[in-house]
């Protein structure tokens, strides 16, 4: 008797449809420093738009010493869950920032839970203010750390992540 009702649960839980593969369940929001695209319910999208600009914020109050504040405007793509991020990236990267076929800015992470506790949002809006200093400087010390570069290069991260953002900007 307790089979079968294990089964059913087993393929209730498995039937569940991940919330990236129905369009209609994305939204668009835009602030001025951000255009977040989610499945995130509305509210959540929300908070996460407006958790985004107080980490910008903080942020550049930190540790930005140019003359104005970087007028980068940064793509997001946050998904509801980490599982659906590892639809794309592979399981070791917990988010991606690049740059569009346009040019412009984005990162790619995991919308679930709160923003402002995220290393890894965090992590990545770091590295999209950033992007505009010359290829050869960021390279050597803003990916992900200079101590963490080249090992990185060794272990095949920096060509994972690189394939991760192939399929993420096309």
């Amino acid at each position: 008797m307790r089979m079968p009702i294990l089964l059913a649960l087993l393929a209730a839980a498995c039937a569940r449809e991940l919330r990236s593969t129905n369009p209609e369940l994305w939204l668009e929001l835009e602030t001025e420093h951000f255009t977040l695209r989610t499945d995130l319910p509305e509210e959540d999208a929300r908070r996460a738009i407006s958790d985004l600009e107080l980490i910008r914020n903080a942020l550049l109050a930190a540790g930005w010493h140019g003359e104005t504040a970087s007028p980068a405007h940064i793509g997001v793509v946050a998904v509801a869950s980490e599982r659906e991020l590892h639809e794309v990236l592979v399981d070791k990267v917990d988010g991606m920032a690049s740059s569009d076929r346009f040019g412009q800015r984005m990162i790619f992470v995991s919308g679930g839970g709160n923003l402002l506790d995220s290393e890894e949002v965090k992590h990545e809006v770091t590295h999209a203010l950033l992007s505009e200093y010359p290829v050869g400087w960021r390279r050597n010390r803003l990916s992900d750390g200079n101590p963490g570069y080249r090992p990185a290069q060794r272990s095949g991260r920096a060509r994972q992540q690189h394939q991760a953002a192939a399929l993420l900007v096309g």
